[in-house]
């Protein structure tokens, strides 16, 4: 049986009592706000009550009264409800059905929800307010009056109370204030973004109407109550959430500035990309927030994850801050943003959910095995740096199990109505190299550009503003033409352009420091730059005047082991007491630590004040950790560490050929690139910083890398019996890093050394003319194969051996760096060579039977003799110029068609 919203209260009153009209009640917010003051002062006093009852259509009709006295009530209208049920049951003396509950208490919740939303927007309390002395203010409108005669069955009020915003009921009152609204002016979008809100909030009121009514409504509060206290303590939780979560992300500082983020921000312009990763030429750049706002409403792309990757400094993480907090502001609650920091996750579930619930570690999330299911609400999950997730030892593996479970999430999503939630993901493009052609298919790929002139504009005016100087000044510096391409290329990435900002402002950077320098040089001399600024200029008032007047050189030298920590923790933040460990076997660094110590109280930490010095903050972990605010400096720091190790392993000793013997030697390549440490972007600034060592150094460096690389190719390190250099290089990352994201085991750290030092001899060989070798052969000599036919087996095991830590580590550390090897005569049966860099490769006699060639460069390789039946390729295999393809064995004549090999 339907029940009339209002009517029934009239209904049942009139044979009880006159209902006259009250006097003095000018218009139906009166009446309103009347029984408000009455319910609360009187209780459901029958005399008072009944008269102001009759005056209304429904508690819906006092928004056809003028708006901005209604909103300024001060007493809650869910008060109302609650009395007004109190009241029909002392008067009728009985108890209302659970429709009769509903429709009293869904239009006091509504009425409170958009006082609420008014209360949270003062612009548009503003514009009610005026809006109360113009015509428009008291013009009825048809949908309210019809609210009265609404009808609700006990099946839609029971929905209207677990998904009210999806009910009957939530159309009708949306009608009625979008109407409302229309009539005063707004225009229908906003009218219907108004109209969502209100009626999504709309279910928390109920919930706090329902509990304050128990004993009133004792059938709806039994009903309500196998649930209703968790519904509104999810909802409590998501809004503690987003106050102490979302809510400061614009306004966090911007390094050791006194602005933040949110003073200097300037909108970050993208390209979208085709599934392949290369830009969409037939689509022109676009801002990247426009682009996101209109994707996430975009019903149509429900089933699709938009991807956002870009470059280091590119600003990826300070859109996902700002984002985040735009979606809390302007969309909340139609949507929920959810920020998550991809480096904070320590164990990837096999399940996306329970990993989720586990990042977000928020009661909503946690004790509500249905939180992703509420038809209430939906979630925006914005997961920031999938780069991070590029490292071994994670549970249910890395970046391309992590990218599958979040495609197949979106699809679920797209296919179940109850779950209406959007992922958005951001990292660095170049990690996604090795896992290319294994990414899901619904990725909306896009890539931040640099800034162009007209969003550098408008930094400059920000920067301007804050450092009260004229714009054009910084940019007449940075656009003058003696400053090097490269340079002018980099200002335009957001962290660069800030730290040449920083530098240019404390009066540390001249355009005669940059002459000449290109390329990878321009991005080093920055960092340097700067790491020489912090030092001297920026942060001595930071430091302990005892640490300050110490030498720069001792702090630097504590930063480079905190970045090598920080990188090989695989975190992006390391334990105090492992970068201590580390420090004390350098004699330097221990006796400043220990002059500092003698010259602090007791309980202060001097390593703790000299790591505050450059860019660092308390880790995740809590006081025992710290880590970069931004990954880059951590890199530069390690990649200076390393460089320093890779010049002291080759200076000549008194007496003896090298200053480190041996076994101290072969133990510092374990403890130096036993882990992923060799990233891209590490690696371009190490090979950079050895440009400025001697020919000399750079060819005894070689040597001694190379003969190390033999025998770890030999197992010698691996199968040795006593001091087993692997093992001790677990026991130490165990001592220190035992909740690190890597859990190391041997083999993963024996594959790492020997896959990063290999990686380091190829670019050595390849970066200087001055290296000849003419006996360089990593996989092996084919002139000392005694047999034409016999073939090496060094290649191939190498992958099948690095294939137990990873199926893609081959391709990601050394894959890229094979350019012009030789790998003659070599058995790759079956072998996975795909995306490798095999330009002017030397494959001659290899047997590649079924080997997987796809995406791999050829350009210029020699393949002569090869045998290449069965060998897997596609149309993104580069066969550019290669050499003795018509002297190969078994070339298919797909292939053949494919290379117009049958043309004369």
């Amino acid at each position: 049986m339907a029940t009339r919203l209002w009517n029934f209260l009239t209904t049942d009153l009139s044979d009880l009592i006159s209902l006259d009209t009250v006097d003095g009640a000018a218009d139906a917010a009166d009446a309103v706000l009347g029984l408000a003051e009455v319910l609360a002062e009187e209780g459901p006093n029958i005399q008072r009550v009944a008269p102001l009852v009759n005056q209304l259509d429904s508690l819906l009709d006092a928004i056809n009264s003028p708006l901005g006295k209604l909103m300024g009530a001060t007493l809650p209208f869910v008060s109302i409800g609650t009395g007004l049920l109190k009241f029909y049951v002392e008067t009728t003396k009985k108890e209302p059905t659970l429709a009769q509950s509903v429709a009293l208490i869904s239009q006091a919740a509504y009425l409170e929800s958009f006082r609420e939303f008014v209360k949270q927007h003062p612009k548009v309390e503003q514009w009610l307010a005026a809006k109360d002395s113009t015509p428009q203010a008291r013009t009825i409108t048809l949908p309210v009056k019809a609210l009265g005669i609404f009808e609700l069955t006990d099946k839609e009020a029971r929905f209207a109370t677990l998904h009210f915003r999806q009910s009957a009921l939530a159309e009708a009152f949306n009608n009625a204030l979008r109407a409302r609204l229309l009539q005063l002016g707004t225009t229908p979008e906003q009218a219907n973004r108004i109209t969502e809100v209100v009626a999504r909030n709309t279910n928390r009121h109920m919930s706090t109407t329902i509990a304050d009514a128990a004993p009133t409504i004792q059938r709806i509060a039994d009903w309500y109550r196998t649930g209703g206290d968790q519904v509104f303590e999810k909802y409590l939780s998501i809004d503690s959430y987003l106050e102490e979560a979302i809510a400061p992300c614009t306004h966090q500082k911007v390094f050791a500035e006194d602005f933040t983020f949110n003073d200097i921000y300037v909108p970050l312009k993208a390209q979208a990309l085709t599934s392949a990763g290369e830009a969409d030429g037939a689509r022109e750049p676009f801002v990247l927030e426009d682009w996101a706002k209109q994707f996430l409403n975009d019903s149509t792309k429900a089933n699709r994850v938009m991807f956002v990757q870009g470059g280091p400094g590119r600003g990826k993480s300070v859109f996902c801050r700002m984002f985040a907090d735009w979606v809390r502001r302007h969309e909340h609650p139609r949507w929920t943003p959810i920020l998550i920091r991809l480096r904070d996750v320590a164990v990837l579930s096999n399940d996306f959910e329970e990993t989720l619930a586990k990042a977000i570690d928020r009661d909503f999330a946690k004790t509500d095995s249905g939180w992703l299911t509420d038809r209430n609400i939906n979630f925006l999950f914005i997961l920031d740096g999938f780069d991070e997730l590029l490292m071994e030892g994670r549970t249910s593996g890395g970046l391309d199990k992590f990218l599958d479970q979040v495609g197949r999430f979106q699809e679920q999503c797209a296919r179940n109505s109850e779950k209406n939630h959007r992922v958005l993901i951001t990292g660095r493009t170049l990690s996604l190299h090795a896992i290319e052609r294994s990414l899901p298919n619904n990725l909306e790929r896009v890539e931040i550009l640099p800034m162009d002139d007209a969003l550098q504009d408008q930094w400059f005016i920000k920067w301007g503003r804050l450092m009260g100087q004229d714009p054009n000044y910084l940019k007449g510096i940075l656009k003058d033409e003696r400053l090097p391409d490269r340079l002018q290329e980099l200002a335009r990435e957001p962290l660069l352009l800030y730290l040449l900002g920083a530098m240019q402002r404390d009066g540390v950077l001249h355009l005669e420091m940059f002459e000449g320098a290109e390329g990878a040089k321009a991005k080093v001399l920055i960092y340097e730059t700067a790491l020489d600024w912090v030092l001297t200029r920026q942060r001595p008032d930071w430091l302990n005047r005892d640490i300050a007047e110490l030498d720069t050189e001792s702090l630097r030298r504590i930063l480079m082991e905190a970045g090598l920590c920080v990188v090989q923790s695989g975190m992006e933040f390391a334990r105090i007491g492992a970068i201590e460990q580390r420090l004390h076997q350098d004699s330097t660094a221990k006796q400043f630590l220990e002059t500092a110590q003698k010259n602090l109280a007791t309980d202060e930490t001097p390593l703790r004040n000299a790591l505050a010095v450059f860019y660092m903050q308390s880790g995740r972990q809590g006081e025992g950790s710290i880590e970069f605010v931004h990954k880059s400096f951590g890199e530069f720091l390690c990649a200076e560490r390393i460089v320093t190790s890779l010049i002291d392993w080759c200076q000549p000793g008194r007496n003896r050929e090298y200053d480190i013997q041996d076994p101290e030697f072969c133990w510092q390549v374990y403890d130096l690139l036993g882990s992923n440490v060799l990233t891209s972007e590490i690696l371009e600034l190490v090979m950079q910083l050895l440009l400025d060592c001697s020919d000399d150094e750079l060819q005894r460096l070689f040597d001694r890398l190379y003969g190390f690389y033999l025998s770890w190719q030999d197992g010698d390190f691996i199968d040795a019996l006593t001091e087993n250099l692997p093992q001790r290089k677990q026991r130490q990352i165990q001592e220190f890093e035992s909740n690190s994201h890597q859990k190391l085991g041997i083999r993963q750290i024996d594959v790492f050394v020997g896959l990063n030092t290999l990686c380091l001899i190829f670019n050595i060989k390849n970066s200087s003319l001055l290296i000849e070798k003419d006996d360089f052969y990593p996989f092996g000599n084919p002139s000392k194969l005694r047999n034409e036919d016999w073939t090496y087996l060094q290649l191939s095991r190498l992958i099948d051996y690095s294939s137990c830590v990873s199926p893609t580590i081959f391709l990601r550390v050394v894959g890229p760096h094979l350019k012009g090897v030789n790998m003659s005569r070599q058995f790759l049966e079956s072998a996975n060579l795909s995306f490798l860099n095999l330009e002017n490769a030397n494959i001659q006699n290899s047997f590649l039977f079924a080997a997987n060639l796809t995406n791999s460069n050829l350009k210029n390789a020699n393949l002569t003799g090869a045998r290449l039946e069965g060998i897997y390729w596609n149309e993104h295999t580069n066969w550019d110029n290669v050499i003795g393809l018509d002297k190969a064995i078994g070339v298919s004549d797909s292939l053949k068609q494919h290379l117009n090999m049958d043309r004369p």
